[in-house]
């Protein structure tokens, strides 16, 4: 069920209702609870992408990955609606930090003990499926670099939950956590799959628009 660490929120109804008290081998997490400052007015995840909001298509991809459950930390309704059926929500305070969400999943994949979380971000639209399943394939901690850049996704094993959440400050999120990580523990990958959305620009040169 959702759960919101911004106080009482609504039960939770439909597909997107799952029971957490079953260990679950690998969660995958969606980060979709940015302020979009950079943005403008509106939420950058909710612009059209392809004919999709933004979010949906770093969704769609953990979806298809071989994570036994999804779940996305969000902060608005709107982005929730947004989601493909099947996600648990937690929802977490507007404005709050990168640090807050990524702690916020976490905490989610301690709640439901899974074994290890798959984390992405839902303004990186180019992350597909089939990169996500070289992550898990990996045994370890491991994270990806795009001309010479860490970031996201990131694969976190549970002994390693208490770490990267006390790693976690404004809005650094993961990228304490992950510049940590040894370098044979990140996976190269393109540009165009690295690529994110902050601004207006970003979103038009990935074929998005209003």
């Amino acid at each position: 069920m959702s759960q919101s660490e911004a106080g009482p929120h609504r039960p939770e109804t439909g597909s997107k209702a799952m029971v957490l008290d079953r260990p679950v081998r690998t969660v995958g997490i969606l980060l979709a609870a940015g302020a979009s400052r950079r943005f403008g007015p509106g939420d950058k995840l909710l612009a059209p992408l392809r004919g999709r909001p933004l979010v949906h298509w770093s969704a769609s991809a953990l979806q298809d990955s071989a994570c036994q459950r999804v779940a996305a930390i969000v902060s608005s309704h709107e982005v929730e609606a947004a989601l493909p059926p099947g996600f648990v929500v937690r929802h977490v305070p507007p404005l709050e930090s990168m640090a807050r969400s990524f702690r916020a999943a976490v905490g989610l994949a301690e709640k439901m003990s899974a074994e290890r979380a798959l984390i992405c971000l839902g303004d990186m639209p180019a992350i597909t499926a089939g990169l996500l399943g070289e992550l898990l394939a990996r045994r370890r901690n491991s994270a990806c670099r795009s001309a010479g850049r860490r970031l996201p996704p990131v694969l976190l094993y549970a002994s390693s939950y208490r770490a990267a959440r006390e790693s976690a400050r404004a809005d650094a999120g993961a990228r304490d956590f992950i510049a940590r990580l040894p370098a044979e523990d990140l996976l190269e990958i393109g540009e165009e799959s690295a690529a994110d959305v902050d601004t207006v620009s970003d979103l038009r040169f990935l074929g998005g628009g209003f």
